[in-house]
């Protein structure tokens, strides 16, 4: 039986202002002290205001089988906030949705993380299945 080839993920980083520092590591890496990796959240409200919430696979490194967000991911190194949230959406629910011309509603820095939050609001999506 062949072994698979695992593609590595690269992430940029950034310093505690948003600058990217040019400096690129593996995502599984740990995060240098006093950077930042970018990491995205959409949440989807529907027309009642209830949250499209999805379970995470056993397969999962982190936070395995547990309930999550709409969607979460990380920025891969030399995409934006708004081009890593569309690709997410879409790779996670099939969902096309252009961010291009979008902030974050919600930014927040952590130890070593910025987490971007994006909410839409009041679409026609079927959250009973």
């Amino acid at each position: 039986m062949a072994k698979e080839k695992i593609m590595k993920e690269y992430v940029d980083l950034y310093d505690n202002f948003r600058n990217k520092t040019g400096k690129v590591i593996e995502r599984r890496d740990i995060v240098p002290k006093g950077l930042f990796r970018l990491i995205i959240h959409v949440l989807i409200f529907d027309k009642k205001g209830r949250l499209l919430i999805q379970k995470r696979t056993k397969s999962k490194r982190s936070w395995p089988d547990k309930w999550d967000l709409t969607v979460s991911g990380a920025v891969s190194s030399g995409e934006t906030s708004q081009i890593s949230a569309s690709r997410e959406l879409f790779e996670e629910l099939g969902i096309k949705y252009d961010f291009s011309n979008s902030y974050p509603n919600i930014s927040i820095n952590t130890g070593f993380r910025i987490d971007d939050v994006y909410i839409i609001k009041n679409k026609d999506i079927n959250l009973k299945n």
